[in-house]
């Protein structure tokens, strides 16, 4: 894979507004998030919900944080941004994502 295909991203919020996560690639290309990281100064855990398109993933989201590496890479659609949205306000949550671009 070329390395100009690896993507990435970071936002952090304090409420439940969406944010967005990675940019929209362009030329009907898709971005594929392969790994996630949350990090939660709050001290009450809540969830965030990642949404590219009709595909959403709802994550834990625990004091501390978390890490999550997906075996199967979660699909955006084609020229969409990948956003997340926290179901409660916290202090801060920061949330970072890596994963690919590709057309297929």
């Amino acid at each position: 894979m070329h390395q100009d295909a690896y993507v990435n991203g970071s936002n952090s919020t304090t409420n439940t507004d969406s944010k967005t996560l990675i940019a929209a690639p362009t030329n009907g290309d898709r971005v594929y998030l392969t790994d996630i990281i949350i990090a939660n100064t709050s001290a009450t855990a809540t969830r965030i919900t990642l949404t590219n398109g009709d595909t959403s993933f709802t994550l834990p989201c625990p004091v501390g944080g978390a890490v999550v590496n997906l075996n199967k890479p979660l699909v955006g659609a084609a020229d969409t941004a990948w956003t997340f949205a926290a179901a409660a306000s916290a202090s801060t949550i920061y949330v970072a994502a890596t994963g690919f671009r590709s057309r297929y």
